[in-house]
C-alpha cells in the first residue's frame, strides 16, 4: 500500500468469497514501503514479519492464536546495517531452529541475509550474510525442501535473472 498502510483481507471460509477488508494501519509509521510480507506459525501463535525497504528495518507482527486478532508490533531493526533496502522475506525450520533469509535489494546489492531465532521466533535472531555472486537488487526469495536438502530461488530485479541457492549441509 503506498501509504504504509497494512490492509487483512478475509475471504472467510473460501477463496471464491469476495473478501471482506481491515485496515491494520502502519503501526506509528514503522511500516512504510513494504514489498512483501510472510506469515510463520509457532506453537499456536501467528507471526507477520514485514521487512521495511524505506529505512530498512524488520517487522514482527504478532497475532496471537488468531489472524483476526489485533497484531502487537516489535521493529527489530537492520541488525547493525546488515539490512540494506530488504525486499522478499522467507522463514524455514529445520531441526528445532527457525531461520529467516531477508533479501537486500539495495543498489548493487547482491546478499541474502540469513537470520537464526534459534528454536523460537520470539529471540533475538544472530545475522549473518550470504552472498549471491551475480545478482543486483535482490527481491525476493522462497524455499523448498528436496529430498532432505534445502533449495532456495532468489530474483534479481536490475539484471532480471533468477539464482538457485543450494544448502546442501542445511
Amino acid at each position: 500500500e503506498p501509504n504504509g498502510q497494512l490492509i487483512r483481507m478475509n475471504f472467510g471460509n473460501s477463496l471464491l468469497n469476495t473478501p471482506s477488508l481491515t485496515n491494520l494501519g502502519n503501526f506509528s509509521n514503522n511500516i512504510e514501503r513494504a514489498w512483501g510480507f510472510t506469515l510463520y506459525e509457532e506453537n499456536g501463535n501467528w507471526y507477520c514479519f514485514v521487512p521495511d525497504f524505506a529505512d530498512g528495518s524488520l517487522i514482527k507482527l504478532s497475532f496471537g492464536s488468531s489472524l483476526l486478532s489485533a497484531p502487537v508490533m516489535q521493529n527489530l531493526g537492520n541488525f547493525s546495517g546488515a539490512l540494506k533496502f530488504p525486499g522478499g522475506m522467507s522463514i524455514v525450520s529445520e531441526g528445532g531452529n527457525v531461520f529467516g533469509f531477508v533479501c537486500n535489494a539495495g543498489p548493487g546489492a547482491s546478499e541474502v541475509l540469513k537470520l537464526d531465532f534459534g528454536n523460537s521466533v520470539n529471540n533475538a535472531p544472530a545475522a549473518s550474510v550470504i552472498p549471491v555472486p551475480g545478482g543486483n537488487f535482490l527481491m525476493d526469495i522462497s524455499f523448498i525442501k528436496e529430498c532432505d536438502e534445502w533449495i532456495a530461488l532468489a530474483t534479481s530485479f536490475d539484471n532480471r535473472k533468477v539464482f538457485y541457492l543450494d544448502f546442501t549441509t542445511g
